[in-house]
Protein backbone atom coordinates (compact mmCIF):
# COMPACT_ATOMS: atom_id res chain seq x y z
CA UNK A 1 0.00 0.00 0.00
CA UNK A 2 1.39 3.62 -0.79
CA UNK A 3 0.59 7.05 0.36
CA UNK A 4 1.03 9.82 -1.62
CA UNK A 5 3.16 11.96 0.83
CA UNK A 6 3.94 14.88 -1.65
CA UNK A 7 2.69 15.81 -5.15
CA UNK A 8 3.17 18.68 -7.55
CA UNK A 9 1.48 18.31 -10.85
CA UNK A 10 1.96 15.28 -11.99
CA UNK A 11 4.92 14.41 -10.19
CA UNK A 12 4.16 12.11 -7.05
CA UNK A 13 6.30 10.84 -3.93
CA UNK A 14 4.93 7.41 -2.59
CA UNK A 15 5.69 5.83 0.53
CA UNK A 16 5.33 2.44 1.04
CA UNK A 17 4.62 0.91 4.65
CA UNK A 18 8.22 0.40 5.32
CA UNK A 19 8.88 3.86 5.07
CA UNK A 20 10.57 3.89 1.35
CA UNK A 21 9.65 6.89 -0.66
CA UNK A 22 9.29 6.59 -4.71
CA UNK A 23 9.27 9.24 -7.18
CA UNK A 24 6.39 8.47 -9.66
CA UNK A 25 5.04 10.33 -12.57
CA UNK A 26 1.29 9.67 -12.80
CA UNK A 27 0.79 9.03 -17.15
CA UNK A 28 -2.69 8.11 -16.06
CA UNK A 29 -3.97 11.19 -13.65
CA UNK A 30 -7.64 12.71 -14.56
CA UNK A 31 -8.12 15.75 -15.47
CA UNK A 32 -9.53 16.52 -11.85
CA UNK A 33 -5.46 15.65 -10.57
CA UNK A 34 -4.39 17.64 -13.12
CA UNK A 35 -6.66 20.55 -12.80
CA UNK A 36 -6.37 20.66 -8.92
CA UNK A 37 -3.01 18.70 -7.76
CA UNK A 38 -2.82 15.59 -5.21
CA UNK A 39 -3.60 16.79 -1.48
CA UNK A 40 -5.22 20.00 -2.10
CA UNK A 41 -5.85 21.31 0.98
CA UNK A 42 -9.34 23.35 0.10
CA UNK A 43 -10.40 20.26 -1.22
CA UNK A 44 -9.37 17.85 1.47
CA UNK A 45 -10.69 20.03 3.98
CA UNK A 46 -14.33 19.60 1.66
CA UNK A 47 -13.87 15.80 1.81
CA UNK A 48 -13.65 16.00 5.28
CA UNK A 49 -16.29 17.87 5.98
CA UNK A 50 -18.62 16.06 3.76
CA UNK A 51 -18.34 13.12 4.91
CA UNK A 52 -19.29 14.26 8.29
CA UNK A 53 -22.52 14.56 7.04
CA UNK A 54 -22.95 12.34 3.84
CA UNK A 55 -20.53 9.98 2.59
CA UNK A 56 -21.61 8.30 0.18
CA UNK A 57 -24.30 8.86 -2.92
CA UNK A 58 -25.79 6.01 -4.72
CA UNK A 59 -29.38 6.27 -6.23
CA UNK A 60 -30.39 2.56 -6.86
CA UNK A 61 -34.01 3.65 -7.05
CA UNK A 62 -33.44 5.54 -3.47
CA UNK A 63 -33.13 9.36 -2.99
CA UNK A 64 -31.99 11.48 -0.11
CA UNK A 65 -32.31 15.37 1.32
CA UNK A 66 -28.90 16.16 -0.64
CA UNK A 67 -30.27 14.75 -4.14
CA UNK A 68 -34.03 16.63 -3.65
CA UNK A 69 -32.64 20.08 -2.40
CA UNK A 70 -30.51 19.65 -5.46
CA UNK A 71 -33.64 18.71 -8.08
CA UNK A 72 -35.70 21.12 -6.51
CA UNK A 73 -33.46 24.18 -7.02
CA UNK A 74 -32.67 22.87 -10.91
CA UNK A 75 -36.08 22.84 -11.53
CA UNK A 76 -36.61 26.93 -10.08
CA UNK A 77 -33.74 27.45 -12.98
CA UNK A 78 -35.98 26.10 -15.56
CA UNK A 79 -38.37 27.29 -18.06
CA UNK A 80 -41.80 26.30 -16.73
CA UNK A 81 -43.05 22.67 -18.10
CA UNK A 82 -39.07 21.62 -17.65
CA UNK A 83 -40.19 20.21 -13.95
CA UNK A 84 -38.63 16.55 -13.58
CA UNK A 85 -34.78 15.75 -12.69
CA UNK A 86 -33.03 12.46 -13.13
CA UNK A 87 -30.14 12.04 -11.16
CA UNK A 88 -27.34 9.82 -12.48
CA UNK A 89 -24.21 7.83 -10.39
CA UNK A 90 -21.70 8.03 -13.49
CA UNK A 91 -22.26 9.48 -16.80
CA UNK A 92 -22.51 6.20 -18.58
CA UNK A 93 -25.38 5.51 -16.94
CA UNK A 94 -26.67 8.87 -17.50
CA UNK A 95 -26.36 8.63 -21.17
CA UNK A 96 -27.43 5.24 -21.21
CA UNK A 97 -30.93 6.03 -19.42
CA UNK A 98 -30.87 8.92 -21.74
CA UNK A 99 -31.11 6.89 -24.98
CA UNK A 100 -33.88 4.40 -23.28
CA UNK A 101 -35.89 8.04 -23.13
CA UNK A 102 -35.60 8.50 -25.90
CA UNK A 103 -36.79 5.43 -27.03
CA UNK A 104 -39.32 5.09 -24.74
CA UNK A 105 -40.90 8.74 -25.56
CA UNK A 106 -41.11 7.67 -29.38
CA UNK A 107 -43.51 4.48 -28.49
CA UNK A 108 -45.25 6.83 -26.46
CA UNK A 109 -46.08 9.15 -29.33
CA UNK A 110 -47.31 6.34 -31.87
CA UNK A 111 -43.94 5.61 -33.19
CA UNK A 112 -42.19 2.94 -31.71
CA UNK A 113 -40.09 1.81 -35.37
CA UNK A 114 -37.93 5.10 -34.56
CA UNK A 115 -35.07 2.97 -32.09
CA UNK A 116 -32.18 4.16 -34.15
CA UNK A 117 -29.10 6.40 -32.89
CA UNK A 118 -26.71 8.55 -35.25
CA UNK A 119 -23.51 7.18 -33.92
CA UNK A 120 -19.58 8.10 -34.76
CA UNK A 121 -17.63 5.25 -35.68
CA UNK A 122 -13.70 5.41 -35.93
CA UNK A 123 -13.24 8.61 -34.91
Amino acid sequence: MYAVTHAKESTLVLEDRNGRTYRAIDAMSSWWSQVHGYRNPFLDEALATQTQKFSHVMFGGLTHEPAVELAEKLVALTPNGLNHVFLADSGSIAVEVSLKLAVQFQSAVGRPQRRGFLALRGG
